[in-house]
């Protein structure tokens, strides 16, 4: 599920799980893995990007429905771990979105230092509340240090998908190349950020402890998300959500 190569030590991180690249919880637990080896590893950085048209689809809304609250709450523990370590990686992270990049899946892009999106018809957003649920608090406090207030609260409260010469207006995006420069762009990116990787890594550490410590203590509000998970209206308009889907 997880694809990897290094290229001049940076190292990237491809998600191969298909479908969309949706989160579920085995997929998560591969990604902190492989997150936690290139923590070992210590490359000059990281590039995260995927297979296929889109990059991350947020969570596998047809296994999640299936889930009691227990297995829920195993869920967003997974998704809470991989966007820690995104968040808290010492070296520079750059995610090189191939396309489609939504709700979890537009959460670990945030939790990177720098977004990179191929030029094309892939699409950014957190449009969690359009299917009656909220955004897990530990993500708002990442959405929070990412992006600029009037942009974040537009992003949250509306729930909308935006084409990435949009997010690049809305300074979502970093930069949007031409696809076939995707990745090569993202490790120049990282070049650029690391004339010193352990200057970089105190440097980061420190304007990232605020954040962290905020995820952290945000954790107390997982009753609230689940309370709404499992809510009449959200679990109608997810379940109306995958039917459209099926129909396409």
């Amino acid at each position: 599920m997880i694809q990897t190569r290094l290229h001049q030590d940076i190292l990237t991180l491809e998600l191969a799980r298909g479908r969309g690249n949706s989160l579920s919880i085995e997929f998560l637990h591969a990604i902190a893995a492989a997150l936690d080896q290139a923590r070992r590893d210590g490359p000059r950085g990281l590039v995260l990007t995927a297979t296929g048209r889109t990059f991350c689809a947020g969570f596998d809304l047809q296994a999640a429905l299936t889930h009691d609250r227990r297995g829920m709450r195993t869920l967003l523990d997974a998704l809470y771990q991989v966007v820690y370590s995104l968040f808290a990686f010492p070296r520079p992270v750059v995610a090189a979105l191939n396309g489609h990049t939504i709700a979890g899946g537009a959460v670990l892009s945030l939790a990177c230092d720098v977004r990179v999106m191929a030029g094309g018809e892939g699409k950014w957003g957190l449009n969690e509340i359009a299917l009656g649920i909220s955004v897990p608090a530990f993500a708002v406090e990442v959405a929070r240090y990412a992006l600029p207030r009037p942009v974040l609260e537009r992003v949250l409260y509306a729930g909308r998908l935006y084409p990435g010469y949009k997010a690049y207006d809305m300074g979502i995006l970093d930069l949007v190349p031409d696809e076939g420069e995707l990745e090569a762009m993202a490790r120049r990116a990282v070049e650029r950020w690391t004339p010193s990787v352990d200057a970089f890594a105190d440097i980061k550490a420190r304007l990232h402890a605020p954040t962290l410590a905020a995820m952290e203590a945000a954790r107390s509000a997982d009753d609230a998300w689940l309370d709404l998970w499992f809510s009449d209206e959200a679990q109608h308009r997810i379940t109306a959500a995958l039917e459209a889907l099926r129909k396409k």
